[in-house]
């Protein structure tokens, strides 16, 4: 665990409190469970900052396919971009064991889903 947002953070980037199995654990410590839908896009997200965790998966309901999912076990930074009633936007930073190199992810979930991934120099 680096460098993440707090948990009320989070609840207002996803507009939703977190589920998790762990209420007794301090925040970082727990795997949180973030589940929303925006338009037709159902979101269900897992954080687990003690052990850089993150995965994320987006489903179409209109036509029940599943058109993202994602899993990282490096995540070392997320920083949010925007957090607006009509924009939200994060950054992932997955450094694994380069010293030279992270891979940088960007996702929007408002007003329109995207994923941007690049590698850079550290």
């Amino acid at each position: 665990m680096e460098t993440y947002p707090d948990e009320l953070d989070f609840i207002s980037l996803f507009c939703v409190d977190a589920k998790t199995t762990n209420n007794h654990l301090p925040y970082h410590y727990r795997e949180s469970f973030y589940e929303f839908t925006i338009h037709e896009l159902q979101y269900k997200v897992t954080l687990f900052p003690s052990v850089d965790e993150f995965s994320m998966k987006v489903k179409n309901v209109s036509i029940g396919a599943t058109i993202f999912e994602s899993s990282y076990k490096t995540v070392s930074e997320i920083e949010i971009l925007k957090d607006t009633k009509h924009e939200a936007a994060f950054r992932l930073f997955l450094h694994e064991d380069s010293d030279r190199f992270c891979m940088v992810i960007d996702i929007a979930i408002k007003p329109y889903f995207s994923v941007m991934i690049r590698e850079d120099f550290t």
